[in-house]
């Protein structure tokens, strides 16, 4: 299996490929990743002793992906490639028919927004083999795309638990006795940490005791800080670009926020319910398969702050209802969300496409 991703950013879509090539390691399932020289998935890939090639990416037509990706299938000879990031997808099925080597081709699918509509784009899926969407928001995307069912496996993301509950709880300073709430993502308009600002301010009007701290970092930093001064965040209270280890900081929350207004699956909730916490999110995207609503959390309409404030305000009150909300959420990730799952899901998916064009 060859498993291209050319992002040099450390994402939920790199930390989900990370996972699963750990899975492919310790099951001796063979593989070689290309990716990004000087990224963090390189950079991470190579420590752990896997095999990895890295080259510096160019654009979605660049003759460098394609002189690269065509050398890698005649070095190695790939029965099947995995992209999971977009932009190589079009130089590896070039580079598939050139080398002569011709993969079975697999886009894996990570976020919800639409198919782009031109006659490119729809050359370009049309000769994928096969689609891998990470939720049903993203298989009903590629769908209204034009792409048939048959095509498209949902496979969920997954944790290791084993290696979640053996690391510590972060100490978050200045969280005193109050309700903690926690949001992990990165600080780009799509994840809607805006509206969380707008919404803590509106539930510390209520009389709250409560903290909040966002682990990112992103083009919107700025403008967060600035909102959060705005609406009388700069007491303390906030953590924006706050660092630290995922699980670590679960572990440390007592809630954790997702105010997404677009969420192809929402990895970072898995962290809250590893943590056997209560997840609060949008009912957008992919976080209405991961959080069910009055079991494992609470669902809010995307960009509304007062009922998001309200969330808030509910699960602040209440800690023995959250604390069983988190407590169910645990069960869910056990029974659905671990890395088992996920690498067996990817590895009968990948045996069945190479079973399937083998005999044609």
């Amino acid at each position: 299996v060859l498993l291209i991703d050319e992002e040099a950013g450390w994402r939920g879509g790199q930390e989900s490929l990370h996972t699963l090539m750990e899975g492919l390691w310790e099951r001796q399932i063979p593989f070689r990743l290309a990716c990004a020289e000087s990224g963090e998935l390189a950079r991470r890939a190579l420590a752990a002793g896997w095999p990895a090639s890295v080259w510096k990416p160019g654009g979605e037509f660049s003759l460098r992906n394609l002189m690269f990706l065509a050398g890698m299938m005649r070095r190695y000879r790939p029965g099947l490639v995995l992209y999971n990031t977009p932009h190589p997808a079009a130089a590896g099925l070039l580079a598939g028919a050139w080398s002569g080597v011709r993969p079975v081709q697999v886009y894996a699918r990570r976020v919800a927004f639409p198919l782009r509509q031109n006659p490119f784009s729809h050359l370009k899926h049309r000769r994928m083999d096969a689609f891998i969407a990470i939720s049903t928001a993203v298989q009903a995307a590629l769908e209204h795309g034009g792409i048939e069912p048959a095509r498209i496996t949902v496979i969920p993301e997954g944790l290791d638990l084993a290696r979640f509950d053996a690391g510590p709880a972060a100490r978050l300073d200045g969280a005193g006795s109050g309700t903690v709430f926690l949001c992990l993502a990165a600080l780009t308009p799509e994840k809607g940490v805006d509206v969380l600002v707008r919404a803590f301010a509106l539930h510390l009007s209520s009389g709250h005791d409560s903290h909040l701290f966002v682990a990112g970092d992103g083009v919107e930093a700025p403008r967060l800080r600035e909102l959060g001064v705005s609406v009388g965040l700069a007491d303390g209270r906030r953590g924006l670009g706050f660092g630290g280890e995922p699980a670590a900081l679960a572990k440390a929350a007592d809630v954790l926020v997702m105010p997404s207004r677009s969420e192809g699956f929402g990895r970072a909730a898995l962290f809250g319910m590893a943590a056997s916490r209560a997840v609060i999110g949008s009912a957008v995207g992919g976080l209405t398969d991961v959080v069910v609503p009055e079991e494992t959390g609470l669902l809010v309409p995307p960009g509304d702050a007062s009922a998001l404030a309200a969330a808030l305000d509910r699960l602040a009150g209440r800690p023995g209802e959250r604390r069983a909300m988190g407590e169910s959420g645990r069960r869910r990730l056990e029974a659905r969300f671990t890395v088992d799952r996920i690498v067996d899901a990817h590895r009968e998916l990948f045996q069945n496409l190479l079973a399937k064009y083998r005999r044609s």
